[in-house]
């Protein structure tokens, strides 16, 4: 049996959380604003990579991105915060999920975070993505890194190997992991074409 302590302790908890639900649902961006800041993102994370340098510009421009799409983002610390997360986005009915569906989520980002700790990137943690559609929410899950390499290229095989990393785990690789594989692996194959 919990103590009166635990039990307290995730009832505050799953109180965060849907705070954190409730202003995500409230900052959601279209999926036009969605698909704008991932462009945006990918083109200044490709010029960093082919480059090897950091252009200032670029960095404030990706910290805007960065703030912008966080107000959409319900955080989550760690993984119990996360399935409470989830939890409480089925029962908001933002997205109705059965506990089989919260677990899949679960694996799958958790199968990425294990990777890239593994690889030493900094964790900082898992979110879902409020994207509001003539006012249905969907609910996107990810999680999020910091890259700590000092090469382009080994970002870029530490990338692939962090997107992959579900099908280690047995679970399927998401869609847009599959996008941002073959985008990676161009950006490299463009690198290395450079070298030679």
């Amino acid at each position: 049996m919990e103590s009166p302590t635990s039990q307290i302790n995730l009832e505050r908890i799953r109180e965060e959380m849907r705070s954190r639900i409730v202003s995500a649902k409230d900052n959601a961006i279209s999926p036009a604003r969605f698909r704008e800041l991932r462009e945006q993102e990918n083109t200044i994370q490709e010029r960093f990579l082919e480059r090897g340098t950091k252009d200032p510009e670029d960095e404030e421009r990706l910290l805007e991105i960065k703030v912008e799409m966080l107000k959409a983002c319900a955080t989550a610390n760690n993984l119990p915060e996360f399935r409470v997360l989830l939890e409480e986005l089925s029962s908001a009915v933002v997205q109705p999920m059965d506990k089989n569906k919260i677990n899949r989520w679960l694996a799958h980002e958790n199968a990425h975070a294990n990777v890239a700790e593994n690889l030493g990137k900094k964790f900082l943690g898992y979110r879902i993505l409020f994207v509001s559609d003539s006012g249905e929410i969907k609910a996107i899950p990810f999680f999020e890194y910091d890259d700590t390499e000092n090469s382009s290229e080994e970002i870029l095989r530490n990338d692939r190997a962090i997107l992959m990393a579900p099908l280690a785990y047995g679970d399927g690789v998401a869609r847009s992991d599959i996008e941002d594989f073959n985008r990676k692996t161009l950006i490299l194959r463009r690198i290395r074409r450079k070298e030679s």
